[in-house]
């Protein structure tokens, strides 16, 4: 029997005063808990990041939302966007009219999300944690390098792989095109799927790859010294930073290789497989891949991962219409890894 059951029994008016005194306890226990958690609405941090924009970048961007329809190429954005989606789509165009109201040589604020916020945390405390072992081996979250990188894809794509329903993957090839030396393959690797096939054309990008493979016994991985496009034919890349990336003129004298790149449908067909996933962040190659890859989506519709910032804005505003031109019935969502830029590192996911 209760406390307050005996003493009503005994004390009647003992146990009133205990009724009492128990009621102001809980009533002042519910106010510090109301008030808990009016303060821990308020400090929902409102964090603010600073980046100064390249001047060509703003003067493409600032062109851009000045054509005459460019209110439409809003709307053709909108279209099979579910509203977590379109929220996302008004974070990032807010900042696009942000970048507009900047004048030349200021730097521009903006408030990170709550997505980015979490990301930049898990990205920092990862690198804080990086164990250098050797001057070839490099522990970071739980993989080795052969050098070191930048950790942020590791992080942010397991934000990405949230919005997807990933046991569609069972029994099927992921594509990774722009694997470098292997920050998004060791994370496709875990995933329930056959293989993972990743393509990096440039051959000092390649090795750093293979090594990557053999440090984490990545049985499931399979590296291709070729990159993706629109036609089979070779291509001048240039190598000297950490990514690599296609040349259009003769002006670079170092550094500079010729690169092999075939159409991801011709080499599907040749080696039969079934994809269920592509992701492409090939630095502004993205349109042509997917125009070498059309038979394959056509066909078994895998997921896509689509880096859409190479080309600012009209990767942005133009690779969704031109994969929802093909009426394959994707639903179609943007995901933004933390990064300084308030516009780069931004991916196309598509799903059916």
């Amino acid at each position: 029997m209760k406390i307050k059951q005996i003493l009503s029994h005994i004390f009647p008016a003992t146990a009133r005063a205990y009724h009492n005194i128990s009621s102001n306890q809980s009533k002042k226990i519910n106010q510090l808990q109301m008030t808990i958690n009016t303060i821990a609405e308020k400090m929902q941090i409102r964090e603010m990041q600073t980046y100064k924009l390249k001047q060509s970048h703003r003067e493409k961007i600032v062109e851009f939302m000045c054509r005459s329809d460019f209110s439409q190429c809003v709307l053709d954005l909108m279209v099979n966007l579910d509203y977590d989606a379109r929220n996302t789509l008004q974070i990032l165009l807010k900042r696009f009219y942000t970048i507009k109201k900047v004048t030349k040589n200021q730097k521009l604020a903006y408030e990170l999300t709550a997505n980015e916020r979490s990301m930049k945390q898990e990205i920092e405390l990862l690198k804080r944690n990086i164990i250098r072992l050797s001057d070839e081996h490099v522990m970071v979250g739980g993989y080795v390098f052969p050098r070191k990188l930048s950790v942020r894809e590791m992080v942010c794509f397991k934000y990405f792989f949230n919005k997807l329903k990933l046991e569609s993957l069972a029994g099927k090839t992921i594509i990774d095109a722009g694997a470098l030396m292997g920050d998004t393959a060791v994370v496709f690797s875990q995933l329930n799927c056959k293989e993972v096939r990743c393509f990096e054309p440039v051959h000092r990008q390649f090795q750093l790859l293979q090594k990557t493979i053999a440090y984490n016994n990545l049985s499931n991985v399979i590296a291709i010294n070729k990159g993706l496009g629109k036609q089979a034919e070779t291509q001048m890349f240039l190598s000297a930073m950490g990514s690599s990336r296609k040349i259009n003129n003769q002006n670079w004298s170092n550094d500079v290789e010729e690169v092999e790149i075939i159409m991801l449908d011709d080499y599907v067909k040749e080696n039969q497989l079934k994809v269920g996933l592509i992701k492409a962040d090939i630095e502004g190659a993205e349109q042509d891949m997917l125009a070498g890859a059309k038979q394959t989506i056509c066909e078994q519709k895998p997921i896509l991962m689509i880096s859409i910032y190479h080309n600012i804005p009209e990767d942005f505003f133009f690779i969704k219409p031109l994969i929802e031109s093909w009426d394959l019935g994707y639903k179609f969502t943007f995901c933004k890894s933390y990064t300084k830029s308030p516009i780069y590192e931004i991916m196309l996911i598509a799903s059916v």
